[in-house]
């Protein structure tokens, strides 16, 4: 009976989603690679649900990938979605935090025109802005500044 439940554990995903393993690293990895076509593709396979939100030891699921690594097709497909927006990593990161940290404000635009909360705060204490700020990346800070949010201690509305 034991290994039935391993068995049954493995090729369950976390979620409840029946997908396997290796398909739900595809999909996160697609997602981080830009690989529409492919996420996509993986989305509409009926085999086998795929949870859009999946981790792994990390807790960095597909939209974290695609948001630090610039994939804007990527990131407002799992917007379509209802990818979960406000997830954090195992450092407390968010996806707008990994898009701050790679100075891609146009990812930060999809995540907050979809109501991504950007006043979060990572395990550092900082919010996506602060992080920015704190990693010296001008396109990110002048956009979060511009919307307002996570200001800290230095922002104010102009």
């Amino acid at each position: 009976m034991g290994l039935c439940l391993v068995t049954c554990f493995v090729a369950q995903a976390p979620g409840g989603s029946t997908a396997s393993v290796d398909k739900q690293k595809r999909f996160r990895d697609a997602a981080g690679g830009g690989q529409l076509a492919e996420m996509r593709a993986l989305w509409a396979d009926g085999s086998g649900g795929i949870d859009k939100d999946w981790t792994s030891s990390d807790r960095r699921t597909a939209l974290h990938r695609a948001a630090y690594n610039n994939r804007t097709d990527c990131t407002r497909f799992l917007v379509q979605i209802h990818a979960n927006l406000n997830l954090k990593d195992s450092a407390g990161d968010t996806p707008a935090h990994d898009a701050a940290a790679g100075d891609h404000a146009t990812c930060l635009r999809v995540l907050h025109e979809a109501h991504a909360d950007l006043t979060i705060k990572n395990n550092s204490n900082q919010t996506p802005l602060e992080l920015a700020r704190s990693r010296n990346k001008p396109t990110a800070v002048q956009f979060l500044e511009s919307v307002q949010v996570g200001a800290g201690v230095s922002g104010s509305p102009g």
